[in-house]
C-alpha cells in the first residue's frame, strides 16, 4: 500500500480494514493482499486512520477471480463436526420458523447469508461455484433449502 490516495474529513461511506474485510467476507491478511495486488488504496481520514471506500470494493470484488476466493472460502468452511452439526441445527431451527417459512421451498439471498451466518458475497460465490442452487423468478434470486441443507449438513 505505497499510495495513499487524498486527506478526507469524516465521510460516513468509507469502512475500517475490519469492516471492509467483512464486507468482502474476507479475512484480514486475505484483505490486504487483494488490495495490494489490485492497487486499492485506502483514504486516509482525520488523524491518519485508513478506509477503505466501498465502491472501490465493490470494483474490487467484480475484478477479483472466482478460484482465488475459494481457498479462504474453503477454510473458513471447513469446521469439525461437532460445529457444523451445531449450525446445521441452527439453521434447521430458522428454517422452520414461522408458516410462511415452512412453506417456501426458497430463500432470498439476503436470508441465506442471514442463515448461514456469511456475507453476501460468499453466497454468490457459493452460487458460482456450483455449491448452492439457485432460481431467478423475475429480478429475484432464490436459492434452495435443499442446496443449503446439503451444503451444511455433509
Amino acid at each position: 500500500m505505497e499510495e495513499i490516495r487524498s486527506h478526507v474529513v469524516g465521510w460516513p461511506a468509507l469502512m475500517t480494514q475490519e469492516v471492509a474485510a467483512s464486507y468482502l467476507s474476507l479475512d484480514s491478511d486475505t484483505f490486504i493482499a487483494a488490495t495490494t495486488r489490485y492497487s486499492i488504496a485506502p483514504m486516509l481520514v482525520e488523524s491518519e486512520k485508513l478506509r477503505w471506500r466501498k465502491a472501490d470494493l465493490d470494483r474490487l470484488i467484480r475484478r477479483f477471480p472466482y478460484d482465488q476466493l475459494l481457498a479462504p472460502t474453503e477454510r473458513l468452511l471447513r469446521l469439525e463436526n461437532s460445529a457444523l452439526e451445531y449450525i446445521a441445527t441452527k439453521v434447521a431451527e430458522k428454517l422452520d420458523q414461522g408458516p410462511a417459512r415452512q412453506s417456501s421451498p426458497m430463500v432470498s439471498i439476503n436470508e441465506t447469508a442471514q442463515l448461514m451466518g456469511v456475507g453476501r458475497s460468499t453466497i454468490y460465490r457459493l452460487i458460482e461455484t456450483g455449491r448452492l442452487s439457485k432460481r431467478k423468478i423475475g429480478r429475484r434470486t432464490l436459492i434452495t433449502r435443499d442446496s443449503i441443507n446439503d451444503l451444511l449438513i455433509p
